[in-house]
């Protein structure tokens, strides 16, 4: 038996997958290891340039994934797995040298102390995919806790060095059996796969831990329309999770769905109270805005200043109103 199995879920990636060979030859210097490419049938060169790296090394496969879904490619991947341990990677993030072999030896070692860890990963440096006051927003948005809520990986700091608890960590090293134990990833979970499955893994009485020495390099989306996409996605599938795990993982989740909530009743609120009421009802939002001010301040860089004030309220609108849709939408087909 291998000692780990890279499970890389893709569609459509010719851009991105050549960062493989670096990876397979630093991984193959430390650990037994195979490399799973699982597939979605992608349309460019992606699968030409996966048999470049077979025919280069003999430790990486090729797998179809007809249904072209993340979580069926990830359990496409588990099931044929040879590895005692799961290394789950993608395309668009840097890693760093030799990020494999120290998640397994890390993970060993760790385990020894916290014999119920089920899942070990780092944290993301979020950086910005071009030189553009537009797309440093996004990466300080995403990295910021107003941004996104305290979500400890996008948070941390690589200097605080200390191992600990989250709820969830990006992508993920896991034991073979403790992923089959718990059934693989939810295929109903087209987005938040990775937070449902360490959801799940907490319920289950397992813990997540997040080594903040473990670096990724992450470059988001930066337009507008796909970013305003990625975060309603990002909340549409929160509910279906809640109501699959038959419990809240954070409250957290709650914010964003809440706020909206409240700008949508304020024309209510407007007609419905008087002068004195209103002026109370819109405290919240002034305290909103006085926040928002606070995180996007930036007297060097207006352009940047300005840019942060359109993403975070874009960043929480849109996840909130994607949570509500998903509220509504599993609610009913659930039924």
């Amino acid at each position: 038996m291998l000692d780990v199995t890279v499970v890389v879920p893709c569609r459509n990636e010719q851009d991105f997958v050549g960062i493989f060979d670096k990876i397979i030859e630093e991984t193959n210097k430390s650990v037994r290891a195979e490399f799973l490419f699982i597939d979605g049938m992608s349309d460019d060169e992606t699968p030409g340039l996966i048999q470049v790296l077979i025919s280069k090394y003999d430790n990486v496969r090729l797998i179809e994934n007809k249904k072209r879904t993340t979580p069926q490619a990830l359990n496409l991947g588990i099931n044929a797995a040879c590895g005692k341990f799961i290394c789950r990677m993608d395309c668009h993030s840097h890693y760093p040298q030799d990020y494999v072999g120290q998640l397994y030896v890390k993970f060993q070692n760790f385990q020894k102390t916290y014999p119920d860890m089920a899942n070990l990963g780092g944290i993301v440096k979020t950086l910005p995919r071009r030189k553009h006051p537009f797309s440093q927003a996004v990466s300080e948005v995403l990295s910021s806790n107003f941004g996104v809520g305290g979500s400890a990986f996008r948070t941390l700091d690589e200097s605080s060095g200390v191992l600990i608890d989250v709820d969830t960590v990006p992508f993920g090293f896991f034991r073979l059996d403790t992923l089959l134990k718990i059934g693989g990833f939810d295929e109903d979970m087209i987005k938040n796969q990775d937070d449902h499955l360490n959801a799940a893994l907490i319920a289950a009485g397992y813990k997540v831990k997040c080594d903040p020495s473990l670096v990724i390099e992450y470059y988001p989306r930066d337009r507008i329309g796909e970013l305003w996409r990625m975060f309603f996605n990002y909340g549409l599938f929160k509910p279906l999770s809640v109501f699959k795990l038959r419990h809240l993982p954070t409250l957290r989740q709650l914010v964003p769905g809440g706020f909206v909530l409240y700008l949508i009743s304020t024309p209510a609120a407007f007609s419905m109270l008087d002068a004195n009421l209103f002026y109370l009802y819109l405290i919240p939002f002034y305290i909103y805005v006085l926040l928002l001010a606070i995180a996007s301040g930036n007297l060097s860089s207006p352009w940047l200043c300005l840019s942060k004030m359109i993403v975070f309220p874009l960043v929480h609108i849109s996840y909130g109103l994607g949570y509500l849709t998903g509220v509504l939408r599993w609610t009913i087909s659930l039924k």
